[in-house]
């Protein structure tokens, strides 16, 4: 059984999904790192089911699965909660496809959850140019938002919204989880 599963949630990724593959497969390959990919298309209509189905012979050692949701689409949440479902490892790493996330960093994240860590999460405002494009009235959310969860948790989490997080599956399985769109991302937190 891996040590980690890499879900990735697709919805018309046909075009970027082969160049997030190979940045994962060498960071993989690099950090010796046992993975399954579990690839979740959720009814994508330009052809990212059949991309992905044709990319798990190019990237064997990512042992992808793909597990393809038929209408009426429930939301991202949903579909992360589908993909833990189908998940057997311990760990789960959560990314989009379109390639924005720092993968060079999961071998930094695994090895804190290694130490007991049950959430290793992204920031997109930790470096400048990590948040070059994301618009000014989103990052004004972001600063009320960060008080906020500082304010309620006693915790210092960065960007409680970024959907790039490493958590312990088993743990958050047990807690639970009950959103269909993207407030499953805060949820987690």
């Amino acid at each position: 059984m891996p040590e980690l599963s890499l879900l990735i949630p697709c919805l018309n990724e046909a075009e970027t999904l082969g160049k997030l593959l190979e940045r994962i497969e060498r960071v993989c390959l690099s950090a010796d790192l046992d993975v399954e990919t579990i690839i979740l298309d959720d009814a994508s209509e330009d052809g990212t089911l059949q991309v992905a189905q044709d990319l798990r012979s190019r990237h064997r050692s990512l042992n992808i699965r793909v597990v393809h949701r038929f209408e009426p689409r429930r939301g991202f949440g949903a579909l992360i909660r589908y993909g833990m479902a189908h998940a057997t490892s311990r760990y789960c790493l959560l990314m989009t496809a379109d390639g924005v996330h720092p993968i060079e960093d999961l071998p930094k994240y695994l090895a804190e959850a290694r130490k007991g860590a049950q959430l290793v999460q992204a920031s997109r405002y930790e470096r400048e140019e990590d948040n070059a494009n994301v618009p000014s009235r989103f990052k004004m959310y972001q600063r009320f938002f960060r008080s906020a969860v500082s304010l309620l948790l006693g915790w210092d989490v960065r960007d409680p919204t970024c959907s790039f997080k490493l958590v312990d599956r088993t743990f958050l399985l047990a807690l639970g989880m009950r959103a269909n769109n993207l407030s499953l991302i805060p949820e987690i937190v």
